[in-house]
């Protein structure tokens, strides 16, 4: 069997199965091997139990000294907005859990219920803008940019079902791609198809 770590590719942006205006790290074969490899613990009652008590709990509040960030993600949503007033992936090998409130969006993960995002919003019809996004200092890398890019990748992928691709925490390149899909692996699971470096300084698209 051909091994995930010799499939890995950067795609430049003309490549033809490069969905973006910016080269990526091709990671399919590897979320398609570790979701194979991991579908028996994912699947085990224990998680699941706590997934549930996850899932039933109230969102924990991030502390004082998390990163803050004002900016404008525009998300068109798949579905009405009044089937989001609370929900969670729920599938195999999803790593978050959220929860929308009046003006917030709470992004969890699924198997600890740490509260990671909290992401104001405005609402006009079904497109859904994050104005201003606070997040665990520690989970971003101590990057305010980094958290911008994770939840606009996050919901675009949950809540707009197009195209994304996961950032790539700072301090990694080109050279380092098996450690790229294994960390993408470990915070996104199943979605972590493509990843991308973050332009310094990153210009978050409006």
């Amino acid at each position: 069997m051909t091994s995930w770590h010799s499939q890995l590719a950067w795609l430049p942006t003309d490549a033809p199965q490069n969905p973006f205006p910016f080269a990526v790290l091709d990671c399919r074969a590897a979320c398609a091997a570790l979701a194979e490899a991991t579908g028996p613990i994912v699947d085990s009652q224990g998680l699941t139990a706590i997934e549930d008590m996850v899932r039933s709990s109230q969102s924990t509040p991030l502390p004082t000294d998390s990163l803050s960030a004002n900016c404008s993600i525009r998300i068109h949503l798949r579905e009405p907005p009044s089937a989001l007033t609370s929900f969670a992936t729920g599938e195999h090998g999803d790593k978050w859990i959220f929860h929308m409130l009046p003006r917030n969006i709470v992004a969890r993960r699924r198997w600890t219920g740490q509260t990671i995002h909290v992401a104001e919003f405005e609402l006009d019809g079904e497109l859904l803008t994050i104005t201003h996004v606070a997040s665990q200092k520690d989970f971003v890398h101590g990057s305010a940019d980094y958290a911008v890019a994770e939840i606009e990748f996050l919901l675009r992928k949950y809540l707009e079902g197009a195209p994304a691709a996961f950032p790539i925490p700072p301090g990694l390149s080109e050279k380092d791609g098996v450690r790229i899909a294994l960390i993408g692996w470990k915070a996104y699971g199943a979605i972590a198809e493509f990843g991308r470096i973050l332009p310094r300084p990153f210009r978050r698209q409006v």
